[in-house]
């Protein structure tokens, strides 16, 4: 018999809020890519949503309205010029559908120059 060792390696799907233990973490972007036939949400039906595909790690990661405008204001409105850029990803939570959830969200901070965007 092996033993399991952890909830998020039981349950390998997309990462959510559990996978971060509380912490920041900092991830590249490898690409941002269409979701497909095979890809579900928790409720069993099919996503229709972007889906970033980080450098080194496990799990890919279902980008929502709020994260996709955060990460617009830092590195712009094309998924192509996300490449190789880094965002760094926080747990909280936030209302959705009526409850209050465990989320990520993303730091208005460029990881790479410490600095927040100029907006205007």
């Amino acid at each position: 018999m092996k033993e399991a060792t952890s909830v998020s390696g039981s349950f390998p799907g997309f990462l959510e809020a559990g996978d971060l233990d509380g912490n920041d973490i900092t991830l590249a972007i490898k690409v941002v890519r269409e979701s497909g036939p095979d890809d579900k949400g928790q409720d069993g039906k099919p996503l229709e949503k972007p889906i970033v595909v980080f450098a080194n790690a496990r799990k890919e990661w279902v980008l929502n309205i709020t994260n996709a405008r955060t990460i617009r204001t830092l590195y712009g409105d094309k998924y192509e010029k996300w490449k190789g850029k880094k965002v760094t990803l926080y747990p909280t939570t936030c209302r959705a559908f009526g409850e209050t959830k465990a989320c990520i969200r993303v730091r208005m901070i460029n990881p790479d120059t410490g600095k927040e965007p100029e907006l205007f």
